[in-house]
């Protein structure tokens, strides 16, 4: 299921995008807040939980479908999540 949740788009100077999907929002409802599992860590592997997600209709962690390194996180859609569409970026990366 997690693989569902979050999208990801290639940009020009060749990181990616991620954001979370139609199907993320109608899983969590309106989101209430979204907490980076461990932000000093810079690299990640499919698998491993990324983003917490409290919403008005559910309560979850979202793992990874893909590898990333060097994450840089939306402050602005961690601080506003309640302003968060299906077409904003929550975090950039390398893909690994």
């Amino acid at each position: 299921m997690n693989d569902e949740l979050l999208w990801k788009r290639k940009n020009d100077d060749g990181t990616i995008s991620v954001g979370l999907t139609d199907r993320a929002f109608d899983l969590f409802g309106q989101l209430w807040s979204i907490i980076p599992v461990n932000d000093r860590k810079r690299n990640y592997v499919a698998g491993e939980p990324i983003i917490a997600i409290e919403g008005s209709d559910s309560l979850g962690a979202v793992t990874i479908p893909f590898n990333v390194k060097r994450i840089s996180f939306n402050g602005k859609a961690l601080d506003r999540p309640d302003e968060l569409t299906n077409n904003t970026a929550l975090f950039y990366a390398e893909a690994a």
